[in-house]
This record gives structure tokens, C-alpha cells and sequence, in this order.
């Protein structure tokens, strides 16, 4: 039995013992052997063996109290106790250092799985705090001891203080030259030495001499080296640490058995994980290694604990980068890519030359669409290590593609970049030089074309089809190509050939199946061959073959009935042949198998409304968002829908309605608003809100307009808005319910022919059979005439109109609209001078609003219980137009007598211009110029315009023949005009303004030539040159608003504030240039 140790304390003449072996069965407060050691003014030396005892034990909280209390009680006792209360510095220091041992590096304030304790402290402070020990030790001592001395040479040691503590080591050496603290302070390269006097000697400088072997390459030594400090010190962690990372790195060693691999990975990790949970938990090294394993495994929570362990636990800056390089690394593959950024960033700082850390930077920044920051990354990537093949490959990609924002110069010098860096990283892929006999490999245009896949699929086609032709060139003939590689060049094609590649993919898809069934069977050939047929069954249906392709989706189910993509393509052809209930039921069966299929719930989401179940389709998508993902961007695409179409059919005019309208429209822009915010590219949102704008949902839609805002206005603002809106969407969906929204925000900024263009544009993508967009050509058409009292523009109008009512034969709406439209045209007509119309026009008029009568004398009639208009309404428009009717007689008669005039005055010229011939002397040239000039003027009103191509320089022996079009020519517009019949308002730009209006603007601005005219006369005539006398102007602007309404009131006012000359002076040039003022500077038409 071990005798027992006694601390004898001297207290009033008596002995107190204490039994250091008891101490830890005092209770929870020492404080009775502390009030015994503080009342017997005990030595340093007592109070140091209390607290070494409880360092022993493990008890550090009590080792912390006792030399606190101890260093109080002296600095109490003033002078008396300053020798003692120095003798305590040096354990107190020591205490820190080791406290600080066990401290984590840094706290992360915002860790999410690795939180510590709050009364843990950083390393710093416990290393900050022994400095300021060792100070004041040093500055109230003249000379320190030894033990002093290593005290102080380990705190800054600590801090990477390196000059300060070999100074100090230096000192140490001086005093005690075989001091082994001091020699392994001065470096490893006294490691040996530092043995030789203390082969126990902890921290073991075997764990240094490994290290170093193993940085010289010689592995075996370092384990060793390693093993050997294990046999001296078995429970000493660093050794053990070492050797289990050493069996990962076998792990990774290719050259060795797959068996072999296995094995050493087991063990390492096994290893590892057996230290972490005994002694461990402190090391950073260890937490990494756990973090990478955890990280294999997708165990996220565990792996960011780990890496977050490693982060507050590392001393070098190098493991603090790879802690943060593992955070990056976890939300990266979770998809967090601004945190991935961050944590990546952190780990770059910390370490600029951490490749892991800058490569998965580079990935990120990809993700993100920053592609000069992701070159940027590869490159720094590159001159640390000019192979590696990481960096060589994507920057390949990204060099050779035209990103976004990249000048001209910059694109051609990242595609000679490009081809650099490929020709390298094929050397490198194949393993030897490009020279040896020029053999390609088909695996290398693969990994090319996948390269490009998503960045060109051009690029990704051509090299696909190049691997194929070389595995034609070396495949077996009974076995073929192999049916994977087919598939992925067929893919390609499909997706991006157009009708052509989808041709050349349905071949290469069967010609695919075929290799398959040659292969042998097996699970891996049966997925083969089951999505090789599936895309070929898509490819039927892209070219149309629905029969084909019904009957192989059938084929493929009866094989694989759990296919839910199969039952899904299936039900959508199903119900394009208008078999509905069969499709709604596949889609229900894939739904019963299942149910959180977001895709399949998606598609029958929109499967629902269209067959007039939008409040289903609601309900389902509301159930989507409560059970499986309440940030599912269609579904939540679906419910704005629903609640956007509820709150517009609301008509209700009371205030709970208008309350229940606006509410609906407010969750309708906050749910749009939502799916932006988790997917800022969906198209779909982005034009929900934009018709929103368009329709002022939350203003005069919603039954709530702002007080004091013109409507009119606001409403243009709005369509202005959302039409830039439309213009960006239109960049990601191109389809018509695009067009048809651009077009309603052109006809509400009364642009009408914009609107038209929009809207025909719609119409062909429903080959002209839509009977909405139908109307809304009708209405534009319309509405353009109305502005331009336009004859032909009604006629259009009304043409659109019938091909609507042709679509719907029941709807009265429409025929509604085409009795008005009828009426409007007869309107139109009587309104018009009439050298602007003819007979024949005019009685088609009258024909068609005495047809319009008798359709809205239908309608009267009609007994139907609703119809889409006020009941009153068709008796309304037939009584007006008896009233327009009535006066149709004067106008046929009017008309008669201006047509008859005409021709009179017509008859009156040809025979002046015959008496003016006999006049003169014959000649065989002029009787035929007559002969021209006879012909010319009985074409009246009739405009020729001729494209004459004049060469400027041509052969001699082709001088008689026209240049083509595409050689130096001047080009002339010739015109043969009558004198009586108007022209219409034209442009005449210069040569430099026609050639900017020809480039911007092609459909308006034909001619890229500007229009210098000459007049020749052919027969005689008369013709207005100049401007009305100043008088006559100014008389006009006072006497006629609408033509004092074209200019500026200030324009005005100049104008007529001036004296006009004599009543009948003609304009001076004064006057003329006031008039070019005024109406030049002044005009206020609005914008076209």
C-alpha cells in the first residue's frame, strides 16, 4: 500500500495536514484549504503542489482557482509576498499556455452545428494573458531562472514570436546548454540532438524527425519514426494521428491493390474516429480528416461540425484554410452558392495557394454565371501547377466561349487561349505526346463534347459525331457503336438540330437500340436500351408521328409499368388526340405511385386548367405547396394564376367585394413575387407580374384607384413598364402568350401597328386558328382605322373579325362586333371627301350596314337567358343606324356627280392637248413623245416607282447590260405622277440619316438612300409651291383650334405676336424663316 502524501501546514503553533490524495473528495468548494493555506501565510511552493495535484487529476477549473488565489493573497501582502507571488507566475503562464493548447484558434460567432461553450475562450486571449505574465515577471525580476525563462520562451513561442523566443532559447543555452526544451525550441534540426539527453522527453521529437522524412519523401522512415515514439509513449496522440493519416494517403495510392486501398481507408478512418471520441477532440487535423469523410458520406450536419472544429481548433493558417475550404465544399453540393463563395473566399485568404479552395471558387463562379471571375480563379490555378488537369479543362471551356460582356479581341484571344490549353490537356488525358502515330481516342472527344455540352451544343455535336466516327472505325462489326455514345450525339441533334437533327436522332436512336439488343443482357443494357427507346418515342413526337409514338409509349409500359415518365408523355399524347379521360387517369395512376414527384405534379397542374379545371388545378397546387414543398416555383406559379383569374372575374362593385378583389390580387404579386425571389429566370412569374402592371391589378383593377391620378396616364405608365417586362421574357419563352401581351401594351399606348405586328406574330404560332388573338387583331385594326379614318384598315378589321366567327360560330359577342364594325365602315365612308373614295366603295358600304342591321335585329330577338352584353344594346345600334342610312342616298348621289365632273374635265384636257398637237410641225420623234405623254395622262392617279441599277463602271463589251444588284450602282425612283391626285406625306432624310433609319429600322425605311428630286413636266400644269401669305397663317390659328392645337402655345404666340405685311404682300424671307420657327420648333404631334 502506497504511503499516504501529506502537505503539512504550520496554522497558530498547530499542524494542519492535508491529504493531497483526498482532495478530490472534498466538496464541490475548496475553500477550507485554501482559507488554511491564505492564514498560514504559506510558501508558493504549497500552493503550487495544490494546484499540480488537481492539474494531475484532471481538475483544471480548481487548478485555475488555486494559483489565482494564490497570486491575490501575495499581491495582498504587498512587499512580503513579491517572491512568492513571482514564483507563481510560471505556473500561471504554463497553465494558459496549456489551456490555450486545448482553445479553439477562432470562435465562429455564427457556427451553425459546432457551437461552443459561451465561456469558452480563444487561444489568443489565454496566450495574450501568459504574455503579460511573463512581463511582469520579467520586469520585477533582475534576473529569472531557468524554469523562468523556458516560461517565457514558450509564450511567444506559442504566438509564431520566433526571434523572440529563440532569443530566449538562446539565453536558456546559455545558462544550460543540454536544456531539451530549449534545443527543440531552436528547431528539427536538433531533434536528434534534443533525444540524446532525454529520450522520454514529451512533446517526442520522433513525431518531428517523421515529419521530416516525410517531406523528404521517405515514407517508410517517417512511419518508423512514428511506430517507435508509439512504443515509448503509447497513449500519445500525435504519433497515432499521424500514422492514421498515412494509412488515407495509401488509400489514395492508385498503384496499389483496390483490396489493399480498402483496407488502409478502413483502418485510418476507424483510427481517426477512435482518437476523435478519446483524446482527439481538440486536434484540427483530425476534425478535417472526420470533416472529408462525413462530407463522402453526404452526413452534412457532422461534416460542418467537424470543419468547424478544425477552423477554432488549428494553429497553422494552412489547416484553418482547409476547415473553411470544407465549409465551402458542403454548401456548394447543398446548393447554397453565396455561402459556398463566402466560405471558399475565407480559405483562399487564408491560404492563397489552397487549391481545393480556389478550384471549388472557380465552380461556383461558374454556377453564378461569373465567368471572368471563374477564368480568373483557373488561371492563378494554372501558374501554381501549369497540368493540372482541374484547371486545364474548364478554363478550356470557358476560355473558348464568348461570355457575356467579352469584347470582340478579348473572345479572340480566349479561343487561341482555348486551343493552347485543350492540345495540353489532351496530351495529358491520353498520356503521351500528340506526335505518337496521331491515334485520337473516342473517350477524349466525349469528355470534349460534354465539355461544350452545356455551353455550345454545336461544338458538343461535332465532337460527339467525332467520336462516334472513330468507334465506327475500331467497333467490332457484330457488335457495333456503342449504344451510349449514339444516344448522346442523338440527344444532342434532337434537342438542338431542328427538324433536320431530329431526323438525323431518330435514326441514331434506332440504330442505338439495335447495338443494344446485340449486347449482352443484363440490368445496366436494359436501362440502356429502356431510355434509348424513350427518347426515341420523343423524338416521334416532336416529328409529329403521335400514332407511332402512342403505340411505343404503350409498348414501353407493358414492359416497365412503374415508367411514371413514360405514363406521363403518354397522357400528353393522349390528350392531344382529345382522349382526355384516358389521360387524366394515367396521370392519376402515376400519381398513386408517386406522389412526390414534383415534376409529375407539376405537369398535371397544368394539365388541369386546361380542361376547365382551374380551381382543381388550385387546390392541387395548394397541396403541393403544404405537403412535399412550399417553395415550388410552379405551383406557386399556379395559385397567383388562379388567384389573379378570381379576383379579375370579380365584377362585383360593392366594398367587401372590391376588399376580397384587391386581397386576392395583393397574394397574387406576393406569390409571383416569391417565385422570383427563389428563381429570378422563371419567365412565367416575371410575366404574371407584368400583366399585373399592365392591368394596374392593385389600382383601378383591384376597384381602388389612387385619389388625383389621371387613369389614362397611369395606365400607359403601366404598359410602358410591363412592356419592358414582356421584352425580356420574350428572351427565355418566345411563345404567343408572349406576343398577345406585348401586343395589349402597344394597343394601350395607342400603338397600334406595333400592337398589330405583335399580335400577327402571336397568330402564327396558332397557325392562325386562335380565336382570341383573332379578336385582338380585329380591335387593333380597328382602332388604327378610327385614328386614320383609314378605309382599308376597316375592311381588315372586319376580315378578322369573320375568321373569329368562323372558329365560333355561337358566339354573339362577335357577331356583334362585326355588325358595328360594318356600321362604323359605312360611317367611315360617308365621312370622307370624295376624291378619297369611289361609287363602287360606297355602295359596298351601304351594302354592308344594311347587312349589319339585320344582325342586330337577330340579336334583339335572341331569347337567350345571358348574353355577353347589355340586351339593350343591339336595338340601340339598330335604331342609329336607320339614322345613318338615311343620308346614304345624298352621298350616292354626291358621289355620282364628283365621278362625272372628273371624267369631264379628264375628256376637256385630252382635247386641248389634241388641239395643242395639230399646232405644231410633225415630227416622227414628237408624235411619238406624244404618243408617251397621251399615255402617261390617261394612267391618272396611277404611281410607277422603278428601281433603276445604273453601273458606274462597267466592262466595255458589257456597257448595253445591267449591273446586278450587288455592284456599284446609283440607284433613282422613278415616278410617273398625276397632277390632280395628291401625294401621301413623305420623309426625305439626307444620305447619312437614311442609312442609320434604313439599319435600325428596315420594315419602315426601305431605301438606305436619301431623296433628291427633280420634276420633269409632260404636260402642262398648275401647282402650289411656297406658303400662305404670314396674314392667312395667323388668321388660321386664331379661326381653327384644331390647327392651332399642332404647335406650342409659346411657338403660337411668337408667331402671332408679329405685324403681318399688306393683305395680299406674298411671304418674305423674314417671314418665311419665322414660319420655319415657329411650326419647325414648335409642332407638338405625338410621338410615332
Amino acid at each position: 500500500m502506497a504511503a499516504p502524501r501529506i502537505l503539512g501546514v504550520q496554522l497558530d503553533g498547530d499542524e494542519i495536514n492535508i491529504d493531497l490524495d483526498d482532495l478530490d473528495d472534498l466538496d464541490d468548494d475548496p475553500e477550507e484549504v485554501y482559507v488554511v493555506l491564505t492564514d498560514s501565510k504559506s510558501a508558493a511552493w504549497m500552493w503550487r503542489t495544490v494546484a499540480i495535484e488537481y492539474w494531475e487529476k484532471g481538475n483544471m477549473a480548481r487548478v485555475e482557482d488555486t494559483i489565482r488565489r494564490a497570486i491575490s493573497v501575495y499581491e495582498r501582502q504587498g512587499r512580503d509576498g513579491h517572491e512568492n507571488w513571482q514564483a507563481m507566475q510560471p505556473l500561471l503562464a504554463n497553465f494558459l499556455l496549456a489551456k490555450a493548447r486545448d482553445a479553439p484558434k477562432l470562435i465562429l460567432r455564427t457556427a451553425q452545428e459546432d457551437k461552443l461553450d459561451s465561456k469558452v475562450q480563444e487561444k489568443s486571449v489565454y496566450i495574450n494573458e501568459a504574455a503579460t505574465s511573463m512581463v511582469r515577471m520579467d520586469s520585477a525580476v533582475p534576473k529569472l531562472s531557468v524554469v523562468q525563462l523556458l516560461s517565457k520562451a514558450v509564450s511567444p513561442l506559442a504566438e509564431n514570436a520566433i526571434d523572440a523566443a529563440g532569443r530566449t532559447f538562446d539565453e536558456i543555452l546559455q545558462q544550460q546548454q543540454n536544456n531539451p526544451v530549449a534545443l527543440m525550441g531552436k528547431g528539427r534540426i536538433y531533434f536528434q540532438e534534443a533525444l540524446k539527453y532525454a529520450p522520454d522527453l514529451l512533446p517526442d521529437p520522433r513525431v518531428g524527425i517523421g515529419l521530416c522524412a516525410w517531406s523528404l519523401g521517405d515514407q517508410d522512415r517517417a512511419r518508423r519514426a512514428w511506430q517507435r515514439s508509439l512504443e515509448v509513449h503509447p497513449d500519445l496522440p500525435a504519433p497515432q494521428i499521424l500514422i492514421c493519416l498515412s494509412l488515407l494517403n495509401d488509400a489514395k495510392d492508385k498503384r496499389r491493390d483496390q483490396r489493399e486501398r480498402s483496407r488502409a481507408y478502413s483502418q485510418g478512418i476507424k483510427g481517426l474516429a477512435a482518437l476523435f471520441r478519446d483524446k482527439g477532440k481538440h486536434c484540427a487535423i483530425v476534425a478535417d480528416a472526420l470533416s472529408a469523410y462525413f462530407m463522402e458520406r453526404k452526413e452534412w450536419d457532422k461534416a460542418v461540425k467537424a470543419a468547424e472544429r478544425t477552423i477554432q481548433f488549428a494553429d497553422l493558417r494552412s489547416v484553418v484554410s482547409d476547415g473553411y475550404m470544407r465549409l465551402g465544399r458542403i454548401a456548394h453540393l447543398r446548393g447554397d452558392l453565396p455561402q459556398a463563395v463566402e466560405q471558399y473566399g475565407i480559405s483562399v485568404d487564408r491560404n492563397e495557394k489552397n487549391q481545393l479552395a480556389r478550384t471549388g471558387l472557380g465552380q461556383v463562379h461558374i454556377l453564378t454565371n461569373e465567368i471572368p471571375a471563374a477564368i480568373h480563379d483557373y488561371e492563378l490555378l494554372l501558374s501554381d501547377n501549369q497540368n493540372l488537369i482541374e484547371a486545364l479543362l474548364p478554363l478550356t471551356s470557358l476560355q473558348a466561349s464568348a461570355w457575356p460582356g467579352a469584347s470582340p479581341v478579348e473572345q479572340d484571344a480566349g479561343k487561341v487561349r482555348a486551343r493552347q490549353l485543350y492540345d495540353r490537356a489532351a496530351r495529358i488525358i491520353k498520356g503521351k505526346e500528340v506526335e505518337t502515330e496521331g491515334m485520337e481516342d473516342p473517350e477524349l472527344w466525349v469528355e470534349v463534347a460534354k465539355l461544350w455540352q452545356a455551353e455550345d451544343s454545336n461544338k458538343a455535336r461535332d465532337a460527339y459525331a467525332r467520336a462516334v466516327e472513330l468507334a465506327r472505325e475500331t467497333a467490332d462489326p457484330e457488335k457495333g457503336v456503342d449504344p451510349k455514345l449514339l444516344n448522346a450525339l442523338a440527344v444532342i441533334r434532337h434537342i438542338h438540330g431542328g427538324e433536320t437533327g431530329r431526323t438525323e436522332a431518330r435514326d441514331l436512336y434506332q440504330e442505338a437500340l439495335v447495338g443494344a439488343t446485340k449486347a449482352e443482357e443484363g440490368p445496366e443494357n436494359e436501362m440502356v436500351q429502356t431510355a434509348t427507346l424513350y427518347n426515341l418515342v420523343r423524338c416521334w413526337e416532336a416529328l409529329g408521328e403521335q400514332t407511332q409514338a402512342q403505340e411505343a409509349y404503350q409498348k414501353l409500359l407493358s414492359r416497365h409499368p412503374e415508367y411514371v415518365d413514360a405514363k406521363a408523355r403518354l397522357a400528353h399524347v393522349y390528350q392531344q388526340r382529345g382522349r382526355i379521360d384516358e389521360a387524366h387517369g394515367l396521370l392519376k395512376d402515376a400519381l398513386e405511385s408517386q406522389t412526390d414527384n414534383l415534376d409529375l405534379r407539376a405537369y398535371y397542374t397544368y394539365f388541369l386548367p386546361s380542361h376547365k379545371q382551374s380551381r382543381q388545378s388550385s387546390k392541387f397546387a395548394e397541396l403541393t405547396l403544404s405537403n412535399y414543398d412550399k417553395h415550388d416555383v410552379y405551383a406557386l406559379s399556379a395559385v397567383a394564376a388562379d388567384l389573379c383569374s378570381a379576383a379579375r372575374e370579380n365584377r362585383d362593385t360593392g366594398s367587401e367585394a372590391i376588399k376580397v378583389r384587391r386581397k386576392h390580387f395583393q397574394n397574387c404579386a406576393q406569390a409571383y413575387d416569391k417565385v422570383l425571389s427563389l428563381d429570378p429566370n422563371c419567365a412565367y412569374a416575371a410575366m404574371g407580374l407584368a400583366i399585373m402592371i399592365a392591368e394596374d391589378a392593385l389600382g383601378g383593377l383591384a376597384g381602388a384607384p389612387v385619389p388625383g391620378v389621371d387613369e389614362a396616364r397611369e395606365r400607359e405608365r403601366n404598359a410602358a413598364e410591363a412592356l419592358g417586362v414582356f421584352g425580356r421574357v420574350r428572351e427565355s419563352i418566345n411563345n404567343g402568350s408572349v406576343l398577345v401581351n406585348m401586343g395589349h401594351c402597344y394597343y394601350t399606348l395607342e400603338q397600334f401597328q406595333k400592337a398589330i405586328e405583335s399580335y400577327e406574330l402571336a397568330s402564327r404560332y396558332y397557325n392562325g386558328k386562335d380565336f382570341a388573338v383573332l379578336l385582338h387583331l380585329c380591335c387593333a385594326w380597328y382602332a388604327k382605322a378610327n385614328l386614320e379614318q383609314n378605309r382599308e384598315g376597316m375592311e381588315t378589321a372586319l376580315d378578322y373579325a369573320k375568321k373569329a366567327l368562323a372558329l365560333a360560330p355561337e358566339d354573339k359577342a362577335t357577331v356583334y362586333d362585326i355588325a358595328v364594325i360594318q356600321q362604323k365602315f359605312a360611317e367611315l365612308l360617308f365621312s370622307l371627301p370624295p376624291d378619297r373614295q369611289t361609287l363602287e366603295n360606297l355602295q359596298e358600304a351601304i351594302d354592308q350596314a344594311q347587312e349589319a342591321q339585320g344582325m342586330f335585329a337577330a340579336l334583339v330577338e335572341d331569347k337567350s337567358p345571358v348574353m355577353p352584353f347589355a340586351r339593350d344594346l343591339p336595338d340601340q345600334r339598330r335604331r342609329y343606324g336607320e339614322t345613318v342610312l338615311r343620308k346614304s342616298g345624298e352621298h350616292v348621289e354626291a358621289q355620282k356627280a364628283y365621278e362625272q365632273e372628273v371624267v369631264a374635265k379628264t375628256e376637256a384636257a385630252r382635247a386641248m392637248q389634241e388641239e395643242e398637237r395639230k399646232r405644231k410641225r410633225p415630227s416622227p420623234i414628237l408624235t411619238r413623245d406624244e404618243r408617251l405623254e397621251d399615255e402617261m395622262v390617261a394612267v391618272v392617279g396611277i404611281v410607277v416607282d422603278v428601281i433603276l441599277y445604273l453601273p458606274i463602271t462597267s466592262p466595255p463589251d458589257h456597257h448595253h447590260q445591267p449591273c446586278p444588284p450587288s455592284s456599284s450602282f446609283v440607284p433613282f425612283l422613278f415616278k410617273v405622277l398625276a397632277i390632280r391626285k395628291a401625294l401621301s406625306i413623305q420623309a426625305h432624310p439626307d444620305k447619312a440619316l437614311a442609312q442609320r433609319l434604313h439599319r435600325d429600322k428596315p420594315e419602315w425605311y426601305k431605301d438606305r438612300n436619301h431623296k433628291p428630286e427633280m420634276a420633269i413636266a409632260l404636260t402642262p400644269f398648275s401647282g402650289f409651291c411656297g406658303f400662305l401669305p404670314r396674314q392667312d397663317i395667323q388668321r388660321n390659328l386664331t379661326l381653327v383650334p384644331e390647327f392651332s392645337a399642332l404647335i406650342t402655345a409659346p411657338a403660337r404666340e411668337a408667331f402671332l405676336s408679329v405685324p403681318a405685311p399688306g393683305q395680299e404682300d406674298p411671304c418674305t424671307i423674314p417671314d418665311i424663316e419665322a414660319i420655319i420657327h415657329a411650326f419647325a420648333m414648335g409642332f407638338s404631334f405625338p410621338e410615332m
